[in-house]
């Protein structure tokens, strides 16, 4: 067996290395031995929505209470000292009044305004690809029932978003790289339903256009449409219908003349 000490493994860490596929479960084994003591309840935080931490866990993605503005936290770690000699603290009160907010804990790095009115942003949904470099966000009208009917394959019956729009945030510096809107679409973002990544493309789901949409996005910070499945899933594949269909219109004419 090896040793337990909490200071042997961090040593192990850094000086040894791991067989390939391993990683996860040697992190696993060294915070087996880091146990909570208590836990700090009722932290004084902004008026935001927390969504997620990226990858690493250093960046924290939030969303203003107006649901307009993306902000990102840096997680500093703990910043303060307690009191004593060299006393661990024993319960929440003795605790420094800065472990008690939340910015004992994370700064702010940005607040970028990505949407405009009527849209606003969905606060259940976010999407960190290309190893935590960017973050998508999306942005909606409210889903309403309409009378436009323009798609040809559409769900007449389901409300519409008048507009749609997935924002391409850079998260080292909150610059708005791209933006990808859609128009009388309906899409559940809730928790990312509508949503899968692979690598660094994003599938779409269309209730509305009922239609599967693939998006590249490249290392520069572009949106790029790749593929559309739904009906038809090459270009030509209405027209090879069509003439299938013609050709067997003209067969039972012909057997009905």
């Amino acid at each position: 067996m090896g040793n337990d000490n909490l200071l042997h493994l961090l040593m192990n860490r850094e000086v040894r290395s791991h067989r390939p596929g391993t990683a996860i479960n040697r992190v696993r084994h060294y915070y087996e031995r880091l146990t909570p003591k208590f836990s700090v309840h009722n932290i004084r935080c902004p008026d935001f929505y927390i969504r997620k931490f990226v990858n690493d866990g250093q960046l924290l993605i939030c969303l203003s209470n107006c649901q307009q503005e993306v902000i990102v936290y840096r997680y500093t770690g703990l910043s303060y000292c307690t009191p004593g000699e060299g006393k661990p603290p024993q319960s929440v009160a003795d605790l420094p009044e800065k472990a008690k907010t939340f910015e004992g804990y994370f700064r702010q790095l940005y607040v970028r305004r990505l949407s405009m009115n009527p849209e606003l942003m969905c606060k259940d949904f976010c999407v960190v690809i290309h190893e935590g470099k960017y973050a998508v966000l999306a942005s909606s009208t409210r889903a309403e029932h309409g009378e436009n009917e323009s798609a040809q394959r559409n769900v007449s019956t389901l409300p519409v978003m008048e507009s749609m729009t997935l924002h391409l945030l850079r998260l080292s510096d909150g610059e708005v790289c791209d933006r990808l809107v859609f128009e009388n679409d309906l899409m559940h973002l809730s928790h990312n339903t509508a949503v899968s990544v692979y690598n660094n493309m994003l599938v779409l789901l269309s209730i509305r256009h009922q239609c599967i949409r693939i998006i590249g996005v490249s290392k520069l910070g572009l949106f790029k449409k790749l593929r559309e499945l739904g009906p038809y899933c090459h270009e030509d594949d209405e027209l090879t219908l069509m003439q299938a269909a013609k050709v067997e219109a003209e067969h039972q004419a012909e057997k009905l003349g």
